[in-house]
């Protein structure tokens, strides 16, 4: 299968492409590759949105802001992947980080998506249809991480929503004391 078949599959939330990639190094590729480009479209998108945010004859390396996009990505990556794999083995799931940070990264394909409407939240625009398009997003988003963390972490449907559960009550706390 080559990467657009199973990006397809994984999209398509087809359970049955983690087992088929991740035994092979492919798991690996797929990771850094939807990683990176879900980085890049979020720095691209901060560069077409967040310009509104400076002022007039204001200078900034766009460079920079893609790099920095790309950085937020791979922190984000990891740091879901490790707060999902806490709360799972809590629950009684695998012990194993590493297929859960691999398996996280290969479904960051289904928040590219969300990464624009993230990025205009960010810029200050936040009327009804940007927040109608994230919600959509973001759930979607979660569709695609599901299968992806259920064949990592080899739980129940009950027991995964709750470490799910507890994953959201935790980093919304954080998030909520952060922003607030």
């Amino acid at each position: 299968m080559t990467y657009f078949t199973d990006m397809m599959a994984v999209l398509r939330l087809d359970a049955s492409v983690w087992t088929r990639i991740a035994p092979s190094r492919k798991v690996l590729y797929y990771t850094m590759a939807n990683v990176l480009s879900l980085g890049l479209i979020y720095g691209l998108s901060v560069l077409v949105f967040g310009r509104r945010l400076l002022e007039p004859g204001a200078t900034f390396n766009p460079l920079l802001i893609m790099m920095v996009g790309v950085s937020v990505a791979f922190l984000v990556h990891g740091g879901a992947a490790l707060y999902i794999w806490m709360f799972c083995r809590g629950i009684g799931g695998t012990a194993a980080f590493f297929p859960f940070y691999f398996h996280v990264g290969v479904a960051a394909i289904g928040f590219w998506f969300a990464a624009p409407a993230v990025a205009l939240v960010q810029s200050g625009v936040r009327n009804g249809p940007v927040w109608l398009y994230l919600a959509i997003s973001l759930v979607y988003g979660f569709a695609v991480l599901y299968p992806a963390v259920r064949q990592a972490s080899r739980l129940s449907h009950v027991r995964l929503a709750g470490a799910f559960a507890l994953t959201f009550v935790f980093v919304g706390c954080f998030l909520y004391l952060w922003v607030f």
